[in-house]
């Protein structure tokens, strides 16, 4: 049975689907990486958006579209692309509420790439995106994971503090994606609920103030009074 045949039956037959999906995963993985420009692992959206058009290019595909692989590659690459362009639209019009500061009145000023002029800090935006991939978090998390309470927030950055003073813990952050909550609550008072809820934000401080980040570092500059 040759590949037609095959993507014939599969979109009569919903196991027969799986098993050509399954049989070309490979081809699927390599046609995400081209259309994300990047490695691509199986946890990232990316591979599932490839999966998904992938399935799409099967029920879609006739006769009259060519060759089906070449059609599946196309598919997957439009899909990836326009799921990066709104990731990166967002990125560019999502206030961030974890990068705040606060005004002479002392209310919080929340930071907006869109309203931002200058360009380096939205580099650092775009830069800063790419490198929390690795750890599966969007913006969109980390505008949900941010405390909101002064206390919390407080025992955030003491957490952060901690591990930006101890380069063991930012090498062990950066090798296993995840953060070290045993060696933080071993050495500091603060709950391990706190860690894990506001985990994300917390790594995404560590990525800003231990890398070349010096725009956004300027939103964490309580970080430094906070005692430990």
């Amino acid at each position: 049975m040759d590949l037609a045949e095959k993507v014939q039956k599969a979109q009569a037959d919903r196991e027969a689907c799986s098993q050509l999906i399954g049989e070309y995963h490979n081809f699927i993985a390599t046609c995400a990486n081209k259309s994300a420009g990047r490695y691509v692992t199986e946890h990232d959206d990316e591979m599932s958006i490839a999966m998904v058009a992938f399935n799409e290019a099967i029920q879609k595909y006739d006769n009259d579209k060519g060759n089906f692989l070449s059609f599946a590659s196309l598919m997957i690459k439009n899909r990836v692309i326009d799921y990066i362009r709104k990731e990166y639209k967002s990125a560019h019009v999502m206030p961030i509420s974890s990068l705040s500061q606060t005004d002479k009145d002392g209310k919080e000023i929340e930071f907006d790439i869109e309203d931002s002029r200058d360009n380096d800090i939205k580099y650092e935006v775009e830069a800063l995106q790419h490198e929390l991939r690795r750890f599966n978090i969007s913006f969109v998390d980390l505008s949900k994971d941010t405390p909101k309470a002064k206390k919390t927030k407080l025992a955030c950055f003491k957490a952060i503090n901690y591990i930006i003073r101890n380069p063991g813990l930012i090498s062990e952050l950066m090798k296993h994606y995840t953060l070290p909550i045993k060696q933080i609550t071993d050495n500091l008072d603060i709950q391990r609920k706190i860690l894990e809820r506001h985990r994300k934000y917390i790594i995404t401080a560590v990525i800003i103030l231990n890398g070349d980040f010096s725009g956004l570092a300027g939103y964490f500059n309580g970080v430094k009074e906070a005692t430990i």
